[in-house]
């Protein structure tokens, strides 16, 4: 066999392993196994669901508005590692509100779920955010994230998308970094066409130290008061890409009035 087909194979073996977070228990490239591998699947998500007693709580935040294309999913991505899920609507007119509703009625023995809605209108992260926010101050990003996190009630909270899925990879890094007391965690993940998502403090804790200001293009993180070093953020950050993030799928909804 070309050396080269070995090492592209070698490779692939190890990204399937380091993707899905499971134990070779199973070959991942055998279908006709397809059985035994839902099962080192069902097994790890139970694992980790029931590990996360044990350690400190996490909220899930979603700010939402017209999400109903993929909200069900995402927070199905989540569940192993939450304590608490809320949901905060700013001004959906689809079925979002639909499918939070079967959301709590089928998973609200697995976590607490709340939902609350944020009235004023938001500004657009961009270019011209900050002359925006200069003539109207009440639709500013920060006010509204904070507004969404103070709701949470866990020892941590976490950033969440409705266009973002969380992958298992990070499960067990999360959970080590909540363990270990870190102030904030750095993830990163990719999009639906591949482009690479940096580092973001999405995990942190639910503290009021920590909190959104506005920058000139959008909201940021302040989270100075923790006086993180250098070495402090190289050992909270998580290295393997933890989210795929799918807005951009709705790129190809252009075919539709092909």
């Amino acid at each position: 066999m070309n050396i080269h087909r070995v090492v592209s194979n070698l490779k692939r073996k190890f990204y399937d392993l380091r993707f899905y977070s499971l134990r070779p228990v199973v070959d991942l490239d055998d279908g006709r196994n397809l059985k035994g591998f839902e099962d080192v699947c069902v097994n790890y998500v139970e694992e980790i669901y029931k590990r996360k007693t044990e350690l400190p709580s996490i909220s899930f935040v979603y700010r939402l508005k017209d999400a109903e294309r993929y909200l069900e999913l995402s927070v199905l991505s989540v569940l192993p590692v939450a304590s608490e899920v809320i949901f905060v609507d700013n001004g959906s007119t689809d079925g979002t509100r639909h499918i939070i509703d079967k959301l709590m009625c089928d998973y609200g023995h697995v976590c607490k779920f709340k939902f609350d809605v944020y009235d004023e209108s938001v500004h657009r992260q961009g270019p011209t955010y900050q002359d925006r926010l200069d003539k109207d101050p009440r639709g500013s990003l920060a006010d509204y994230y904070n507004y969404c996190f103070s709701l949470a009630e866990s020892d941590y909270v976490f950033k969440m998308d409705a266009h973002k899925y969380l992958l298992p990879v990070i499960f067990e890094h999360i959970q080590d970094r909540t363990r270990n007391n870190c102030s904030v965690v750095f993830i990163r993940g990719h999009d639906f066409f591949g482009r690479t998502i940096s580092y973001e403090p999405l995990l942190y804790r639910n503290t009021p130290d920590i909190h959104y200001r506005d920058g000139e293009y959008y909201e940021y993180l302040d989270y100075t008061s923790q006086n993180l070093n250098q070495a402090d953020l190289y050992r909270s950050r998580i290295d393997l890409k933890g989210f795929i993030h799918l807005k951009s799928l709705s790129y190809s909804s252009f075919l539709a009035n092909k």
